[in-house]
């Protein structure tokens, strides 16, 4: 049987669940790797353009990393009085 790299695990979950992933979190994860590891292969797969990356604040520190799938689109759902509900994607 093959075994899943790191890479791989990291990807599938991104592709599976949509949104903002925190690297602390991603690190749950791939718990069989390095935080290490995983860092590197988040950039890698960021490089490679399957991924991107973006910025957060947390409580204590600045500019902490988080990804998403290249080009996901954001679901928007408005609710407009007497006409119901309008879904837009960002």
């Amino acid at each position: 049987m093959t075994e899943l790299t790191c890479k791989q695990i990291l990807y599938d979950f991104i592709v599976q669940n949509e949104g903002w992933h925190k690297k602390v979190h991603l690190y749950g994860v791939a718990e069989d790797f390095s935080p290490e590891t995983v860092g590197r292969k988040l950039r890698e797969l960021e490089s490679e353009g399957k991924i991107e990356v973006g910025l957060y604040n947390g409580k204590y520190t600045k500019g902490l990393a988080q990804y998403r799938l290249k080009g996901e689109l954001k679901k928007v759902v408005y609710k407009v009085e007497g006409i119901g509900q309008i879904i837009r994607y960002n």
